[in-house]
């Protein structure tokens, strides 16, 4: 019932997560196995920290969930999340225990490290703490550079950098410095992706790059990007949804460059690729973003 819970809790984490997390303190007064401490702490952290905004909780149920548990390299994340848990509920002493537990545990430290500065970063960042969050990214981003990441480390890289790209990217207006940090999170996510991922997460983060650019004010980049995310679906498989945003991008694009043909070609190209998306909730988003494309249109004019 447990790996149930830890599967099926995240359709719902978001839209029921006071429910979510009652189930998951339930199911942590029982015990939770080793083998499931890291993916309970990563749905509870998540639930509990991020959509609830009590930190306190979450560090306490990651505390009940690991109490009898032995730092093993198989448990190093949940270390990892207990430890961000604690910074963010305000326990000093407990972030320590939590770092060197995690330390202890860990195959490689200074990725475990990285990998935990990384966490603290993207959950900041999330709680509208961007000055600080930023800071530990960048510091984290050119300690990267400087070692040769495994592949597990690579991909916790792509993950949080694009976690961070879309969180600043969503923001509605973001400063100069919060553009910079922006696209130097997607260079970092897609250069990471390219080494640990395969060529759909290489694709999302073109996608992620180019919606960047296109919003730091360089339609062309986006273009170019958007071009090489549409020549990577054609070259490995069918992702219509896909498609059809790289094409509403290229629309968008072209109205910036106040390219009226060029953007309704775009747009009946975008139509195309979505009438092959099969799923309604996705066609959905697709009719959103179209509209967004159509009024970027009639604002360049």
């Amino acid at each position: 019932m447990l790996e149930q819970l830890l599967s099926e809790g995240w359709k719902y984490h978001d839209s029921e997560s006071e429910r979510l997390a009652c189930e998951l303190e339930s199911a942590a007064a029982v015990g939770i196995p080793p083998a499931l401490v890291t993916s309970f702490l990563r749905l509870s952290t998540h639930t509990i920290g991020q959509h609830l905004r009590d930190w306190p909780r979450a560090h306490a149920l990651g505390k009940l969930a690991l109490q009898d548990q032995t730092p093993k390299a198989e448990a190093a994340t949940a270390w990892e999340r207990l430890y961000v848990a604690a910074v963010m509920a305000g326990d000093q002493i407990g972030a320590a225990d939590s770092e060197l537990k995690c330390l202890e545990a860990a195959h490689n430290p200074l990725a475990s490290l990285l990998s935990m500065r990384l966490a603290l970063a993207e959950v900041l960042m999330d709680a509208g703490r961007i000055a600080e969050g930023g800071r530990l990214f960048r510091f984290a981003a050119n300690i990267v550079r400087g070692i040769e990441a495994g592949p597990d480390l690579e991909r916790r890289i792509a993950a949080t950098s694009n976690n961070i790209a879309w969180t600043l990217h969503d923001l509605p207006s973001p400063t100069a410095s919060e553009v910079n940090l922006m696209q130097l999170a997607s260079e970092v996510s897609l250069s990471a992706w390219r080494h640990a991922g395969d060529w759909i997460n290489v694709q999302s983060a073109l996608y992620l790059r180019a919606s960047i650019a296109l919003k730091a004010g360089d339609p062309t980049t986006a273009l170019m990007l958007s071009t090489a995310g549409l020549d990577m679906i054609a070259s490995n498989g069918k992702r219509p949804f896909d498609a059809a945003l790289f094409h509403l991008l290229r629309a968008k694009s072209f109205a910036t460059l106040g390219q009226a043909e060029e953007h309704a070609r775009a747009l009946a190209e975008a139509d195309i690729a979505a009438a092959e998306i099969a799923l309604a909730d996705l066609r959905q988003r697709f009719v959103t973003e179209r509209g967004n494309a159509v009024s970027a249109d009639r604002e360049s004019t």
